[in-house]
């Protein structure tokens, strides 16, 4: 099943690969430890907290507006709208909702 940190860490793993930053650079600089940044980017599950997502993309320089983009450019349009299919809780649907229009 898709969720909320599959989706993030592959935007978050993506961007960093565009900044070309290791994940130890990330880590280091986020001051986020590189288990879960490992984690949260292989999709095993991780804490996934708010305040780790604003340091990642803090470093990273990005924000939700771009991860609004890359979630309806690879959900929305190019798998023909899995965030309305059963890939995704009903939980995980409002959570990105709440992200995404905050």
């Amino acid at each position: 099943m898709t969720d909320i940190s599959t989706i993030m860490g592959s935007f978050i793993e993506k961007t960093r690969i565009e900044k070309k930053l290791s994940q130890s650079e990330l880590a280091k600089r986020s001051r986020v430890s590189r288990a879960t940044l490992i984690k949260l980017e292989s999709a095993e599950g991780s804490n996934l907290t708010i305040n780790n997502v604003y340091k990642l993309f803090e470093v990273l320089g990005t924000n939700f507006s771009e991860f609004e983009v890359f979630l309806r450019s690879n959900l929305l349009s190019g798998n023909a709208g899995k965030l309305e299919s059963s890939e995704l809780s009903n939980e995980d649907k409002e959570k990105l909702k709440a992200m995404i229009y905050e």
